[in-house]
């Protein structure tokens, strides 16, 4: 028997037939063949749909969560902003939005779900710039200068000058493949 490194093979094909039951009954627990039961399930489908029965089936996913009037009044909820003194916020969070969707539709989701629920409405995330609360609009506008511009016109510019003329000898480019 060869011992190979990494432990004892048998143990190996142990595991690996663990491994199979353990799909197997995986496949027989959610409905859905896994591996050779698939191809057996073609077959059955072969058999009794004809060619149409092999084309791959596309799978919907998961049922959405929220029903199109609760997007839409998601949509309206978000475009308007909260109100500070109801909602107890300025501005909208994802976690906020959570709670409040938790709140009016009863349906519980991660942050990151309300996310992709208010990118598929068409909302991007935007920031705005920050400002100091104590900073005064009028005095920043007085504080910028106000020295004219300068104009092209005004300054010559230097004759243009050829490569070859720049002082330095030049050699032709062929010199150095000479070598």
């Amino acid at each position: 028997m060869h011992v190979r490194r990494g432990g004892c093979w048998p143990w190996r094909w142990f595991w690996r037939g663990s491994i199979a039951r353990q799909r197997q009954r995986l496949a027989e627990w959610i409905g859905r063949p896994c591996g050779p039961l698939d191809k057996l399930r073609r077959v059955h489908r072969y058999n009794a749909e004809g060619l149409p029965g092999l084309v791959n089936r596309s799978y919907a996913g998961p049922a959405r969560r929220l029903s199109e009037a609760n997007l839409c009044e998601l949509a309206a909820l978000v475009e308007k902003g909260p109100d500070p003194e109801k909602d107890g916020v300025v501005r909208w969070r994802q976690a906020d939005l959570r709670r409040v969707i938790e709140e009016r539709f009863g349906v519980t989701m991660h942050e990151r779900t309300v996310g992709k629920q208010l990118k598929a409405l068409g909302f991007v995330r935007l920031s705005v710039r920050p400002q100091h609360p104590k900073s005064d609009p009028e005095t920043q506008e007085a504080f910028k200068k106000t020295s004219p511009t300068r104009s092209k016109a005004s300054y010559p510019r230097p004759p243009a000058t050829s490569p070859s003329r720049s002082g330095f000898r030049t050699k032709p480019a062929s010199a150095s493949k000479a070598r």
